[in-house]
């Protein structure tokens, strides 16, 4: 029988928060435009935490975090949405660019255990 190794899909475990993070907001049933800003906040940190998280490609998930944390502002500031579909789209959003951010960063960890050494960058002379 295997483990669980949250460390092997560090795009997914985060973004799963993210999702009951924003699930969450929508159950406090706050204004549209509050409702907005927390779910940028929201999006964000959960794009910073993979970034940190994984060994490499680190500003792809953070590239996506931003993204999906401007979608969210851009509501906040004047869009009008239902904030059930801002929150839909953000999370079907989420869930897409998970994926691919799975396919494309270096967990922290192997299958097997290993962990990843972070590869440094390259020194300017």
């Amino acid at each position: 029988m295997s483990t669980l190794k949250l460390s092997r899909d560090p795009a997914v475990t985060v973004e799963t928060f993210v999702a009951i993070g924003l699930g969450a907001l929508l159950t406090l049933r706050l204004q549209a435009d509050v409702l907005s800003y927390a779910s940028a906040v929201v999006v964000a940190v959960g794009g910073l935490l993979t970034a940190v998280w994984v060994a490499k490609e680190k500003v792809l998930p953070a590239l996506a975090g931003a993204i999906k944390a401007v979608f969210a502002l851009v509501v906040g500031l004047g869009v009008t949405l239902d904030p059930n579909l801002e929150v839909g789209v953000v999370m079907v959003a989420s869930a897409l660019v998970t994926f691919f951010v799975r396919t494309q960063a270096t967990a922290p960890v192997t299958a097997d255990g290993a962990v990843v050494p972070i590869v440094d960058r390259p020194r300017i002379a």
